[in-house]
């Protein structure tokens, strides 16, 4: 609710799932990770983020997979100026592939987007997950409310921040080798369906 608004009222569901009584779940994770895009060049957070009236900034975060990785979900987190947010793979051989992109970021919807199970990227150890983010402080931009300002760091909407929630699990070796030789087999069972 907006600062200083009061007599709010609002019903919130919650819901939960649980594993069947007796059953453990294969892998174990902690949730969603914070990768940031902002404030990573040896600054303060959000230090490089400085868009100026009726300007653009990009920006690019890297953090390298120390562990194999499966990623189960992807929330990019910009403000009122946020447009794009990218999530990229470099893999340890050099190849890049795209694995999110919000091309039509909204502020006012903070959406978790969950990767299918035979979709999910499985991201060898020595990844380097690469997040870029467009900030559009134009009069093109239909939520920014005024275009006349710089735009810096900060909580408020009306302020700039740039990072990601991602939602992962670390695997060992061996479980990532299961994990791929069990997509492989899928793969290969509906192309021949």
């Amino acid at each position: 609710f907006p600062v200083g608004a009061s007599g709010q009222n609002d019903v919130v569901e919650v819901g939960l799932w649980f594993y069947p009584e007796g059953e453990q779940p294969e892998f174990e994770t902690s949730g969603e990770a914070m990768f940031r895009v902002d404030g990573l060049k040896g600054m303060a957070r959000g230090q490089d983020i400085v868009i100026p009236p009726h300007g653009y900034q990009v920006l690019q975060g890297t953090h390298r997979l120390d562990s194999p990785a499966i990623i189960h979900s992807y929330r990019p987190h910009l403000h009122m100026r946020g447009k794009v947010m990218t999530m990229e793979a470099i893999y340890p051989d050099g190849t890049k592939e795209v694995l999110s992109q919000v091309n039509k970021y909204n502020h006012n919807w903070q959406i978790a987007y969950i990767y299918e199970d035979d979709e999910k990227p499985l991201l060898p150890a020595g990844t380097i997950l690469q997040f870029s983010s467009v900030f559009d402080n134009t009069a093109n931009n239909p939520i920014n409310p005024d275009p006349e300002q710089w735009v810096v760091f900060g909580r408020r909407g009306v302020d700039e921040m740039s990072h990601a929630w991602v939602g992962i699990t670390y695997v060992n070796e061996e479980q990532f080798a299961q994990v791929i030789a069990e997509r492989r087999v899928q793969q290969e069972t509906l192309r021949l369906n």
